[in-house]
């Protein structure tokens, strides 16, 4: 079936009414087209299974577009895999598509959960000069500080993160770091 049911797009008697129906896809992309097939059916005047076969392939396409990062011309080259696809709808889906697409990136990144990527990082060893404690005075410590990137942070993107760790704490740390990068070496060795 794939993106057939794009062709149906073909009844809509106004451009705006299929630049409306991709928005209204959009906007309902995660829930089942069944709840959606009356609002398609009214709009294009076609049938309930017709308006579903439509309104999966309007949600595979903007799927497929955002998670493939889609330029035009990759906009255009996935509706011309469609056999016998009308030339001037696919001018008109590859134009509304591409005009929303940047929107449409943004609003799915915006509720993606992401952890905060590093951006720099540095570290000193330290000598402990005062402390409450006299057998904690001149032991050697490391001070890291990490510049991490939060995208989903609105109001900066960067920020440090400052730590100390002892030479015990240290060890285990790289410990750590290696058992994940001997586990991604062989994760990508065996792709």
């Amino acid at each position: 079936q794939g993106l057939k049911g794009l062709a149906y797009l073909l009844k809509a008697k106004k451009k705006a009414i299929v630049n409306e129906l991709f928005v209204y896809t959009f906007e309902n992309r995660n829930s089942s087209a069944d709840n959606h097939v009356e609002h398609i059916s009214e709009q294009l005047g076609i049938n309930e299974e017709e308006s579903e076969q439509l309104f999966t392939a309007m949600q595979k396409l903007i799927k497929e577009c955002i998670f493939e990062n889609y330029s035009d011309q990759e906009v255009n080259a996935a509706l011309s895999r469609i056999p016998s696809f009308n030339t001037d709808l696919a001018k008109l889906i590859t134009s509304i598509v591409s005009h929303h697409l940047p929107n449409w990136r943004r609003e799915v990144k915006s509720h993606q959960i992401s952890l905060p990527k590093l951006e720099e990082f540095d570290w000193r060893v330290d000598i402990k000069s005062a402390s409450d404690l006299i057998g904690q005075i001149s032991v050697p410590t490391v001070l890291v500080a990490m510049k991490v990137n939060d995208e989903l942070n609105e109001k900066k993107t960067s920020q440090i993160v400052n730590f100390e760790l002892s030479k015990e704490s240290l060890s285990a740390m790289l410990e750590g770091l290696g058992k994940i990068r001997d586990q991604l070496n062989s994760v990508s060795s065996r792709s």
